[in-house]
């Protein structure tokens, strides 16, 4: 790691340093990516708070308006004084009708259309309790879970299960950065072998073709510090936001100014070399009658 950081260090100073990476093996470069990736995760995980706060807030909402209801047999039964209930809101929905079915016979949601009008499209997270059923699904993943009545035998349990949501912030918290962290892994890595691959495209300044693994060392290393100060910049201004191709693009530039000014100093290297080899050469053909008289 010792060796990762001397070439972060100097590589900002002359990117010619970023050319080493490609001696560099495999495990320390991959504990390196790890602190990009968190940071890009606490990102997210910081931006999602006011949605957090929001969801939170509308299950404690939903929960005030649970109307009282038991299960006979697996059968909803609302009691006799109670109203079928379709609560909506920005990132919940809950539908508790005794009356409801679920007219599908796949992994899906069909409803009678004077039902159907009632119920949202727009909620983030959906729960339905319908007359035999309990339907949980969501927007970002509209496959429909089939949830166990048994899980939900009354109205007290899911009141309790409601409030209980919102007073684990740091669950929820945990849930969404480890979630967000996945992501951030996927989409880190996706933008480091699309950079190893366009990479390609310089490799016409080289005698040697850099396979396919050195580029992607190349390219995570020479992409950490640029890559550090967009997140801390996120961190520090949210409201700022540079779009990942933007950054993929100054990666090639720094891989190819590196290229660039390695390529140029071993011409500079091998231009001094000659020069000396050629200076020896003029010391030989002197005969040693003028050697002699030179001292």
């Amino acid at each position: 790691m010792k060796k990762i950081f001397l070439i972060l260090k100097y590589g900002i100073q002359n990117s010619r340093v970023y050319v080493q990476a490609i001696n560099l093996r495999w495990r320390p470069i991959l504990r390196l990516s790890l602190i990009p990736i968190l940071f890009m995760a606490l990102n997210q995980t910081i931006q999602l708070q006011p949605v957090i706060h929001d969801f939170q807030s509308n299950l404690e909402n939903a929960a005030q308006h649970v109307p009282e209801f038991k299960r006979i047999d697996q059968q909803l039964v609302l009691s006799d004084q109670a109203k079928a209930l379709y609560y909506h809101s920005d990132y919940f929905q809950l539908i508790i009708d005794d009356q409801l079915v679920n007219l599908s016979d796949q992994e899906g949601i069909a409803l009678a259309k004077s039902k159907a009008d009632k119920v949202s499209n727009h909620s983030l997270t959906n729960l339905l309790l319908t007359k035999d059923q309990v339907l949980f699904y969501s927007l970002t993943n509209p496959q429909v879970v089939d949830l166990d009545p048994a899980y939900l035998p009354d109205s007290q349990t899911l009141v309790k299960l409601l409030n209980y949501l919102p007073q684990e912030s740091f669950l929820i918290n945990l849930t969404v950065f480890l979630t967000s962290f996945v992501l951030s892994f996927f989409v880190y890595w996706y933008l480091m072998v699309l950079a190893g691959i366009l990479i390609a495209i310089l490799n016409f300044r080289l005698s040697v073709r850099l396979p396919f693994s050195s580029r992607l060392k190349l390219a995570t290393i020479a992409g950490f510090t640029p890559f550090m100060g967009v997140q801390l910049m996120n961190l520090i201004l949210p409201a700022v936001r540079i779009n990942y191709y933007l950054y993929l693009l100054l990666v090639l530039f720094i891989v190819y100014q590196a290229i660039k000014n390695h390529t140029r100093f071993i011409q500079d290297m091998i231009e001094d070399l000659d020069g000396f080899v050629e200076y020896l050469d003029q010391q030989e053909d002197q005969d040693p009658s003028d050697r002699s008289s030179s001292k």
